[in-house]
């Protein structure tokens, strides 16, 4: 009900029904701690999906963790072509070090020396927001590196296309600080 002061009121400041109007529906009003506990859950769900695409970093050595400029850091590469509806990403993949089958790792510490690792290449693709990983059926390339301590390696690869008919995988490492290709080779552009 809502009240009004009528014009010709004999007692001014005394509220009468007004009968002519319609009752308003009541605003939902959500409580503060409601507000902060959902504002709270938001955060959280935030925060863990930052932390799922977070580096995620493996040592390939026994024992404690040693510091980067003890140890030689290998990681894999990524290429992205981003078109409107179209979105392919290349990666080429570490499978495995030393024989040591790498599952799930962005980013490698190992011991200074020489190391054996097994890349493939395969791609992301997303057309019209399906996604699907798509690795070619190329065989995975074999390099063979010496690391250094302190330094940072990536491992890059193309598909070459040595005849029209044929096509191949071929991969290289690439010491990121110097700029040098220590393990396999570079097809020339």
């Amino acid at each position: 009900m809502i009240w009004s002061l009528p014009a010709a009121s004999p007692k001014r400041g005394v509220l009468k029904p007004f009968s002519g109007a319609r009752a308003r529906t009541p605003v939902l009003r959500v409580p503060a701690i409601a507000m902060s506990r959902a504002r709270a859950a938001i955060g959280i769900a935030v925060l863990l999906s930052c932390a799922a695409c977070a580096t995620q970093r493996m040592a390939m050595y026994p024992g404690s963790e040693r510091p980067s400029s003890a140890v030689a850091t290998l990681s894999g590469s990524t290429h992205r072509l981003v078109l409107v509806f179209y979105n392919r990403t290349t990666e080429i993949r570490i499978l495995a070090v030393d024989e040591h089958e790498i599952i799930a790792a962005d980013e490698l510490a190992l011991l200074p020396g020489h190391h054996v690792v097994k890349a493939a290449y395969g791609t992301w693709r997303s057309i019209l927001w399906g996604l699907g990983w798509v690795r070619p059926p190329l065989p995975p390339q074999t390099i063979e590196f010496v690391g250094e301590p302190g330094h940072r390696y990536r491992v890059d690869g193309q598909i070459v296309s040595p005849t029209p008919d044929s096509r191949e995988f071929v991969a290289w490492i690439e010491n990121l600080d110097t700029g040098a290709v220590v393990g396999g080779s570079k097809p020339s552009p």
